[in-house]
């Protein structure tokens, strides 16, 4: 952001002093080491990293504080650079004290060495109230920047704003009229809308096991049964104690399920494209924090989780030329036309922007200099913007309702007939236009009915902006125990015909559900949880003339489709009617079949690299699957609809 904008002139209290030489410098910077534990979980949202705060605070976008006589503050940043610079500007408020400030890096990994990137002195006295001094740093890359102020007055106070700036993060791509008007041949492959790739380092990295590059699973870490036990009532086993050797399948969902080799399987075999929304959940890493399971390095933080998601993503994509994140449809068209895997990013998280840490258009331009383009306005929880989709309440309804007792921003209602009465507030409304604005994709799953009515509302208003459902289920074909266990989300007919009026799509999310039969399917439903109860949703989208996609929501902490054979067969079922639908099935012929079809057929779609063998299965029980495997296609042509001002109402 440029300096004009601040109004400012450039004052220095002194030159910089040299930079140290690489060492542990905690006199100077601080302890800048991060080691999150259970208090800074729980105890710590009561202050949110605020002025309150004991200890040090997050260095995020902006924020303000008062340093007292010869008293000291130390801003430390959780994650590690995805860029090589950043600049720091401190504009003194009040107040008459002489301060020292130390802009200083550490290394991301173990020493943890300290570097002082800057030294400089904020003098005394009134003269310099209202001057900003920034200071810009490189070179710091992988590295955590911190801010230390040291009052050096007896008895006078120091009051102040700090700002810290990526390089161009205001400002927003936008298309050459040529690329406008050009026409493509069209992108092959099918799509997933939401896959978390990076999932695995969600919750501090303390429940899954196996890396992103990690080829099998040797799960040392769970050999200890996870129960956790609080305020003396025991909660249900969460994790059974296991160790080994272990190969995932579709009923896992605490193992790696989009290591290297599966995600790079599944692109060789037809993925196109995949929307990959870092993820997080506070409420989940508190009880991991309690039950000493996380990694203390990382961040319980939504916010600080999802960039740190982020941040591995960009270095998988540095490291393998077959991976290619994009930040608009013509990147991507350009990734798939040089045979790499278009990989959009996105944030799906509860604590979105939180107050604390400075102006919420800072962040998200934050966000979208790091290359997102997709954002949640809620996720498990209400958000300050939007009210969440009420599923599986008999959970998540406390933290909901915690979460709105210490904030006074996010509000919170008592489900009724399993639906949210919280809609968009109007810092939603903001957030949704200023998403169109940098031409940013709207996925409108997990925001409450009435949010996504109050959405359409506006999007409508912009020429029909499109939106889209990432991973969703038909409310039609839901069970009755379905809608009681997830009564919001998922996709009725009114938002269907949102979706479908702004140009927008659908992906189904891949789960071990069953579903009520759609008799147009042409597919019997008679292993249920397994490709057929999917086809059926398959089905009756296309039917109703809305694009579709798979949203497996791998690395997301839920399970998947269940294979129609063997231990994995028919999930929804059980007993002797499972039994029943088990010996029904004809196992199809392997001819032509994907390199994961055997895996499949043993443990249904246990990793993202199962997908081709999904599509296979479609195939062979008769489903005309060219929607499905165009679906990458159909994904670009909605995005590049959000770059375009002649949108008009898509009629059916």
């Amino acid at each position: 952001m440029a300096l004009a904008l601040f109004g400012i002139a450039a004052l220095f209290a002194g030159d910089d002093e040299a930079p140290a030489s690489t060492q542990n410098l905690n006199s100077t910077c601080g302890n800048t080491k991060v080691s999150t534990a259970c208090s800074d979980t729980v105890y710590g949202a009561l202050h949110n990293n605020g002025e309150a705060k004991v200890g040090p605070r997050r260095l995020v976008v902006n924020q303000s504080g008062k340093i007292f006589s010869r008293g000291t503050r130390l801003f430390v940043a959780h994650t590690p650079l995805d860029i090589g610079s950043e600049t720091v500007r401190i504009k003194k408020t009040d107040g008459k004290a002489k301060v020292s400030v130390a802009i200083c890096s550490t290394a991301a990994a173990d020493p943890f060495t300290q570097r002082v990137e800057s030294f400089f002195t904020i003098p005394s006295g009134k003269g310099s109230i209202g001057t900003t001094f920034s200071r810009t740093v490189s070179g710091i890359k992988n590295r955590r920047l911190s801010v230390r102020f040291a009052g050096k007055s007896l008895t006078d106070n120091f009051k102040y704003t700090m700002t810290v700036d990526r390089p161009g993060d205001d400002e927003i791509w936008m298309p050459s009229q040529t690329q406008l008007n050009s026409v493509y041949r069209p992108v092959e492959g099918f799509a997933d809308l939401h896959a978390h790739h990076a999932g695995g380092l969600a919750f501090a990295s303390g429940w899954y096991i196996g890396g992103m590059e990690q080829g099998s699973i040797y799960s040392g870490d769970h050999q200890k049964k996870l129960k956790v036990n609080l305020v003396g009532v025991p909660l249900t086993t969460l994790r059974p104690a296991h160790q080994g050797k272990v190969i995932p399948s579709s009923d896992d969902n605490s193992h790696q399920q989009m290591n290297l080799n599966a995600l790079k399987a599944a692109h060789d075999n037809g993925l196109g494209l995949m929307v990959s929304p870092a993820v997080n959940s506070e409420w989940l890493c508190s009880v991991l924090a309690y039950a000493l399971e996380i990694n203390k390095r990382q961040s319980c933080q939504d916010m600080e989780s999802a960039k740190y998601q982020i941040l591995k993503m960009k270095q998988f994509d540095e490291k393998y030329g077959w991976y290619d994140i994009v930040t608009n449809p013509w990147e991507a068209r350009s990734a798939a036309y040089a045979g790499r895997l278009p990989v959009v990013l996105g944030v799906e998280v509860s604590d979105l922007f939180p107050k604390s840490d400075g102006d919420w258009r800072r962040q998200l331009a934050e966000l979208y200099d790091m290359g997102v383009r997709v954002v949640y306005v809620a996720h498990e929880s209400n958000s300050r913007f939007a009210g969440a989709a009420y599923h599986h309440t008999e959970d998540l309804l406390l933290p909901n309702e915690l979460k709105a007792w210490f904030s006074k921003e996010i509000k919170f209602a008592s489900m009724k007939n399993g639906r949210n009465a919280i809609g968009l507030s109007d810092l939603g409304e903001d957030l949704i236009r200023e998403l169109m604005r940098r031409r940013m994709l709207i996925d409108v799953d997990h925001a409450s009915w009435k949010a996504v009515d109050e959405i359409f509302d506006i999007t409508s208003a912009n020429r029909y902006y499109p939106i889209y459902a990432g991973h969703t289920r038909p409310y039609e074909l839901l069970t009755d125990y379905m809608k009681y266990l997830v009564p919001e989300l998922n996709t009725p007919p009114r938002v269907l015909d949102y979706i479908k009026r702004s140009g927008g799509m659908v992906a189904l999310r891949t789960g071990p559900e069953g579903m009520e039969t759609y008799s147009e399917s042409g597919v019997a439903n008679n292993c249920s949880g397994s490709v057929r109860s999917l086809i059926q949703m398959y089905r009756y989208f296309v039917d109703e003339d809305v694009p579709v996609a798979f949203g497996s929501d791998f690395n997301g902490f839920v399970e998947e489709i269940g294979s129609r054979f063997g231990r994995t067969g028919c999930p929804a079922s059980t007993g002797e009617f499972r039994e029943l639908q088990l010996t029904s099935q004809t196992r199809p012929s392997s001819a032509g079949a994907p390199p994961s079809w055997q895996r499949y057929l043993d443990r249904g779609m246990s990793d993202i690299g199962t997908e081709p063998a999904v599509v296979f299965d479609m195939q062979k029980l008769g489903v005309d699957t060219a929607p499905l495997e165009n679906s990458a296609q159909s994904f670009l042509q909605m995005w590049g609809r959000a770059y375009r001002s002649n949108r008009t109402e898509v009629q059916p």
